[in-house]
C-alpha cells in the first residue's frame, strides 16, 4: 500500500532530489575526509569525534540536499 504523501508528484519529487542531496554530502564528507588527512587526524584525535563528524554532515546535507531539490523546483516548467 503507498503512503498518501508518496502519491503526491511534488512530495515525492522533493523526496527523491532529498534522497540524492545528501547521498552526494555523504560522498563529499567521505571525499574531504579520505584527501585531507589534516582534518580527518583533527576530526578523529578529539575525543568526541562523532560530535564533530555529525555536525560536518549535517551542514553538507542541508546545503547539498537544498541545492538539489531547488534546481529540481526550478526545472519543473522546462518540460
Amino acid at each position: 500500500m503507498r503512503s498518501r504523501h508518496m502519491s503526491t508528484p511534488l512530495l515525492r519529487l522533493l523526496g527523491v532530489n532529498c534522497a540524492a542531496g545528501i547521498a552526494v554530502a555523504m560522498l563529499a564528507v567521505g571525499g574531504l575526509l579520505a584527501l585531507n588527512p589534516l582534518l580527518r587526524g583533527l576530526i578523529l584525535d578529539d575525543h568526541s569525534p562523532g560530535v564533530a563528524l555529525a555536525l560536518l554532515t549535517g551542514g553538507f546535507a542541508v546545503t547539498f540536499a537544498s541545492a538539489v531539490m531547488g534546481s529540481a523546483v526550478m526545472r519543473l516548467g522546462e518540460d
